[in-house]
């Protein structure tokens, strides 16, 4: 595992609220129903400059403020933190994801000015306005477009990522001459990995009834797990080898309750609702492994344990090494696995996130 010194990138998660009801989020239990296991945090700008403190911020060279959970434009410290890291480190890149359906014009234009020269905002906007509030429930397409424009009109520079569904395949060539106009630097088609088991995922309403299915679009290279994979998870994950992309990338990632971890995907399991369906024993066993873990990391940062003091600990430095060999961790087995005949599912066996 690479040093404090080495460190280049944070991943942060400054809440884990989000306005959206996405049906296949795992904030959400298909749609407009919470994740009952998820216990809601925020950051605030003292939290920000105690544990994202002048070191840090000269050490790196990208922040990410994203969320396995939550939409960081919720967080009202936002503008704070992005002007404070600004000072600290004019030449630091900040990216900034989001469904961008929050704020108004004005706070939009701040945002601009607040940000270095080095960011960029991704807006997640899948389809338009007749398609994408299928997936993106709670979201208002006019309002994205309209803050979009205020945004990249003040200096900004955004991206437009689209998931490509069924219900919204027809529109992508559209949806990227539509960023074009608006002054988009990039369009990003991109696939959800969150099918599981079949190709399609009931959207429920606020009192769980199954309202209608999303389903992958028609050229989707995603495979779909079968039981065959599930009954020898135990083996696959023994005879997969691990290389980390955290450890080539230099990132760590820090969820809303200041938990430090090496990627997003670790930061996914606490909150997993476990179904009673083909995936509940590789699912029990990574809890139980996760746990385990975190009781050994001790990874927690505050005042009095800073973000140095976790990468550089002795149980940081080589218990890592534990997770990747003998005693292989299932989550980076499915994250960052080698094996072939492997690679082509795992992300799908359990994933939980973008």
């Amino acid at each position: 595992m690479f040093k404090f010194e080495q460190l280049r990138i944070i991943q942060l998660e400054i809440t884990n609220r989000c306005q959206a009801s996405c049906p296949m989020c795992s904030r959400n239990c298909q749609g407009e129903i919470v994740n009952p296991l998820l216990k809601l945090n925020d950051w605030t700008f003292n939290d920000f400059k105690e544990i994202i403190t002048p070191e840090v911020l000269k050490n790196l060279d990208i922040i990410y403020f994203c969320g396995t959970y939550g939409d960081p434009l919720i967080n009202n410290d936002l503008l704070k933190m992005c002007a404070y890291a600004k000072e600290i480190n004019p030449e630091l890149s900040i990216d900034i994801h989001t469904n961008g359906s929050l704020r108004n014009n004005l706070w939009w234009k701040d945002l601009a000015t607040s940000l270095p020269k080095n960011h960029n905002v991704i807006f997640g906007i899948d389809g338009l306005e007749d398609t994408h509030h299928i997936h993106r429930i709670g979201t208002s397409f006019k309002k994205i477009i309209s803050n979009a424009e205020a945004f990249i009109k003040a200096g900004g520079n955004a991206e437009w990522h689209y998931l490509i569904f069924k219900h919204n395949q027809h529109q992508v060539d559209e949806a990227k001459i539509l960023s074009q106009k608006i002054g988009f630097s990039k369009f990003q088609k991109k696939q959800s990995t969150r099918f599981l088991l079949e190709p399609k995922a009931p959207v429920r309403n606020k009192n769980n009834k199954i309202d209608y299915f999303i389903e992958p679009a028609e050229s989707t290279e995603l495979k779909f797990i079968n039981k065959d994979v599930i009954d020898n998870w135990k083996t696959i994950v023994k005879e997969t080898s691990i290389d980390c992309k955290s450890v080539h990338a230099k990132e760590v990632y820090i969820d809303a309750h200041m938990d430090l971890y090496p990627c997003c995907w670790h930061a996914n399991v606490p909150y997993d609702v476990i179904p009673n369906d083909l995936t509940y024993e590789v699912r029990t066993a990574i809890h139980k492994q996760h746990y385990e873990m975190k009781d050994r990391f001790g990874i927690t940062c505050t005042k009095e344990r800073s973000i140095k003091d976790i990468i550089n600990s002795v149980e940081y430095q080589t218990l890592w090494n534990e997770y990747w060999t003998t005693n292989k961790s299932i989550v980076c087995v499915r994250s960052c696995g080698k094996k072939v005949n492997f690679a082509q599912t795992h992300d799908q066996v359990l994933s939980e996130s973008e």
